[in-house]
């Protein structure tokens, strides 16, 4: 009787079928689909905390250079009826305020901060110029220099009146009444508000008269 002829399949040794390559393929590429995911989270993660802190530097810059120049305010006398040097609304404060020498030339500035709208952008601009009582109501002169730049960014000031929790706080402040007791400066994004920036302008400082040949005016006993 014929033996049936014996059929035996057999791999070479250390080969891989199709279907192995295949998956092994397939898990690779989903490892390196998990991979670049990962990458591109850490990159986002990364690019938004450099971003605020970005933000938060430029914040601390502004309310440094806020309270440095409004520690230096003077409330002047100017006009006919007599009000005083000072221009405060929601977008403008202007004010008269004594520098030193250095870095700049020192004396008595007008010094006006300013919120500027530039498409989707948001800036605060500082001008500086030497002080004119009879000019001090006019178009700002000087170059602005931007001291913060903020996308989307709703920048506001208001000023107030009255002792801790009883302030009162208006967008616009009467150039015929004593300059506010407390100014203050809104910031807010799409993304988060910002704690406002509340200063005392420097008013209640030793009140004797500037020299003459300074000014040629008198600071006033508030």
């Amino acid at each position: 009787m014929a033996e049936r002829p014996q059929y035996f399949t057999q791999r070479a040794d250390g080969g891989f079928t199709l279907v192995e390559v295949l998956i092994s393929i397939a898990l690779f590429a989903l490892a390196m689909t998990l991979l670049m995911s990962g990458f591109r989270f850490t990159q986002r993660v990364w690019d938004a905390g450099e971003r605020m802190s970005q933000r938060a530097a430029g914040l601390e810059v502004t309310h440094r250079l806020l309270s440095n120049m409004l520690d230096r305010f003077i409330p002047l006398p100017v006009g006919d009826p007599a009000g005083f040097a000072f221009i405060g609304n929601e977008r403008q404060l202007r004010f008269p305020a004594r520098l030193p020498p250095y870095p700049a030339t020192g004396g008595v500035h007008t010094l006006e901060f300013r919120v500027e709208q530039e498409r989707d952008e948001t800036r605060l601009t500082l001008k500086m110029s030497p002080f004119d009582a009879e000019r001090f109501f006019d178009e700002a002169e000087g170059e602005a220099e931007t001291v913060l730049r903020l996308a989307d960014a709703d920048i506001s000031f208001s000023y107030g009146s009255g002792d801790g929790e009883e302030t009162e706080w208006r967008t616009g402040w009467p150039e015929e009444q004593p300059p506010p007791q407390l100014i203050r400066l809104e910031i807010a994004t799409p993304q988060q508000h910002w704690p406002a920036i509340i200063v005392a302008p420097g008013s209640e400082i030793e009140l004797a008269c500037l020299p003459v040949d300074v000014t040629g005016l008198c600071r006033l006993n508030l």
